[in-house]
């Protein structure tokens, strides 16, 4: 969500700001909505040290069905490459 018109980045501006401490339910799904509108199948808060936010019911199911590759610890989506082709992070291939 970059480079729309003032209220999409508002609600771009308040997600970096999304709390599930600071910002109400009702809020936050308000929130969802207008990314969602907007296009935006994840958005990304700077808070709790940062996470992003798969706004979509696909998005969500993919994250859920595959929680190695959508994973917030460090370095998962390599892992997770590097399960599904084990050479893959080898460097080239010695001839």
């Amino acid at each position: 969500m970059a480079d729309h018109e003032p209220a999409t980045r508002d609600v771009e501006e308040e997600l970096r700001q999304l709390s599930c401490y600071t910002t109400p339910p009702e809020r936050t799904l308000e929130l969802f909505e207008a990314a969602r509108a907007a296009g935006c199948p994840v958005a990304h808060s700077d808070e709790h040290e940062g996470f992003h936010l798969l706004l979509g019911y696909d998005d969500v199911k993919k994250g859920m069905a595959d929680h190695g590759l959508y994973s917030s610890k460090p370095g998962a989506a390599a892992d997770a490459a590097a399960q599904a082709d084990p050479g893959a992070g080898d460097g080239p291939a010695a001839a």
